[in-house]
């Protein structure tokens, strides 16, 4: 009787132990997916800010050479920063 007694005893635990990391699992998961979610649009903010100056200073400027050259350098400023992922 005493064993049966323990036994069920500790399986009763396991399972609350086992519930607790189920509970702590999905708490860490959901956040981690809220800091990914906010990082990506950090970097989407930062990309539509270095494209509206890249988008002013073309306007400003008449040549056609120019806006090519500030586009690859705003391209390259954002993979340098990998601000796009890849």
């Amino acid at each position: 009787m005493e064993l049966k007694t323990f036994l069920v005893e500790y399986i009763s635990k396991l399972d609350c132990t086992n519930n607790m990391i189920s509970s702590l699992k999905k708490r860490i998961t959901e956040d981690y997916i809220k800091t990914q979610l906010v990082n990506r649009t950090n970097k989407n903010s930062k990309m539509m800010l270095i494209f509206g100056i890249a988008a002013v200073v073309i306007s400003l400027q008449g040549s056609v050479a120019t806006p090519i050259c500030i586009f690859l350098f705003a391209l390259g400023f954002a993979k340098w920063k990998n601000w796009l992922g890849w």
